[in-house]
């Protein structure tokens, strides 16, 4: 008899670095021998994680258009994919950035109803230790800029982001790169005090310290979403709506010289970050991937007034490249869409480049609808 393939859900606000994570994660399992698959969520299609996975040639499904907890189905329906047609012995699943409440609506279901063909590993929520300023205040950072000291996370966001905490089996305090020794301990002894029901785990999901360490303990843990938080919907959803959620596919294609695809990247980002901070908006989280071919581009911005992240490069003979774009800031899905047009063409017309928005999609999520929720841990003994 096959044996059950695990699934590992993985949650966590926006920016954390589930992403980075989950790469660096496949890629370790991989390594083993282990055949491994990942499941990306978003509110809607054209997923720069998706592609990005693609391109480490790493199966991958994608539950698009809603939230895992509202579209259980379609979760399952990925994994059985996987296991199915990809032989995956491991499923990493990356749930929504904005969602919470993954415990009652996602891992007590598929304990009762899909035990049989799956192994479920504990929740583990993944935490950026620059983000938790904006909820501790008493916590301070030097890997801050000024800019970004101040908080612009909407209070209902920030709700968000401490229900997510309070169903985790593991927390696990991701970027323990950027902070000092001092720091680390700080806001480790703060979240062991505050969500006591949990593991509380420094790790780096850039360099994979503390990642192994996670790994071990998590699948010599025998119970999985042992915790389910009290959730406030009416809460809840007021902090799913105060963001504007935008992704958009583009042509672009060099009018004359040669392609200056990273300076582009550089600018337009730096473009989209101005006027988010000029409008006081909070950024979940803007990512971009240009591609052609093997060759890429990827940059992220996971804070207001913060560096960029930018890795990758495309020689300067390409003419021609795909764009991705996929931005979560708190504001309205209208005017979201409006900044990425403007600093779009902005940016083109500075570097003599033609842009053709081939997709694009601006919403803001509505409420959450879960298929299941749960009231208390499902027990198989």
């Amino acid at each position: 008899m096959m044996k059950r393939p695990t699934v590992i859900l993985i949650g966590g606000f926006l920016g954390a670095g589930k992403t980075t994570l989950l790469l660096h994660v496949a890629k370790h399992l991989a390594g083993q021998g282990k055949k491994v698959g990942l499941i990306t969520n978003d509110q809607a299609s054209d997923m720069v994680d998706t592609r990005l996975i693609r391109q480490h040639e790493i199966p991958v499904r994608e539950v698009a258009g809603s939230c895992f907890c509202c579209n259980f189905n379609a979760l399952v329906g990925a994994t059985d994919s996987l296991r199915d047609e990809a032989a995956a012995e491991i499923i990493l699943a990356e749930s929504v950035g904005s969602c919470t409440d993954l415990s009652a609506t996602i891992m007590q279901p598929m304990k009762e109803k899909l035990h049989q063909q799956y192994a479920l590993s504990p929740v583990s929520v993944v935490v950026d230790p620059l983000r938790l300023t904006e909820i501790y205040p008493e916590l301070s950072f030097t890997g801050l800029s000024p800019e970004a000291r101040v908080s612009t996370l909407h209070e209902s966001a920030g709700y968000i982001v401490r229900k997510q905490m309070e169903e985790a089996d593991f927390l696990l305090l991701n970027k323990m790169d950027l902070l000092s020794r001092k720091e680390l301990e700080e806001v480790t002894a703060l979240l062991a005090k505050e969500y006591p029901q949990a593991i509380v785990l420094g790790i780096s999901a850039v360099t994979g310290d503390g990642v192994e360490s996670w790994l071990e303990q998590l699948f010599a843990m025998p119970k999985a979403g042992t915790h389910i938080a009290a959730v406030d919907y009416d809460i809840y959803a007021e902090g799913e709506a105060i963001l504007g959620w935008l992704n958009a596919a583009v042509s672009l294609r060099q009018k004359s010289g040669q392609g200056k695809w990273r300076e582009f990247c550089q600018k337009l980002m730096a473009e989209l970050d101005g006027a988010f901070t000029g409008a006081h908006a909070d950024t979940g989280h803007v990512k971009i991937i240009i591609a052609n071919g093997k060759n890429s581009i990827i940059s992220n911005l996971t804070r207001t007034a913060a560096a960029p992240g930018l890795h990758g490069d495309i020689p300067a003979a390409v003419p021609d490249v795909e764009m991705l774009i996929n931005a979560r800031v708190e504001m309205t899905p209208e005017r979201l869409e409006g900044i990425v047009r403007t600093a779009l063409s902005d940016t083109c017309a500075l570097l003599d480049i033609e842009a053709t928005v081939t997709a694009l999609k601006s919403l803001s999520p509505g409420r959450p609808e879960p298929t299941w929720r749960y009231a208390t841990v499902w027990d198989a003994s």
